[in-house]
């Protein structure tokens, strides 16, 4: 009996690790497909990607990120915002 919990709890956390992954892989597709259309200047589309990215406000997250792919890289929360600063500015210059 003791076994076939252990089990069961193992497969539950191998579940929800697997769900946090996949929602975190979706979140980096949308700040990398945000980076994308700024190479091709196309501002207006990816502020609204890269503010999607940045609707976490939990710290705790953001330390996790940067623990894990550095704290300067395209997915950090410095990093992001100052590409949604650029996109805003951008957008702006062009208005």
């Amino acid at each position: 009996m003791k076994q076939k919990v252990l089990i069961v709890i193992g497969f539950g956390i191998c579940f929800v690790l697997s769900y946090a992954d996949n929602r975190q892989q979706e979140r980096f597709q949308k700040a990398d497909r945000a980076y994308t259309l700024m190479e091709q200047q196309n501002y207006a589309e990816a502020e609204p990607l890269m503010e999607q990215y940045l609707e976490i406000s939990w710290e705790p997250y953001w330390k996790a990120v940067e623990l894990v792919n550095g704290k300067i890289n395209k997915f950090s929360r410095s990093e992001a915002e100052a590409a949604l600063q650029k996109c805003k500015r951008m957008m702006k210059e062009e208005s």
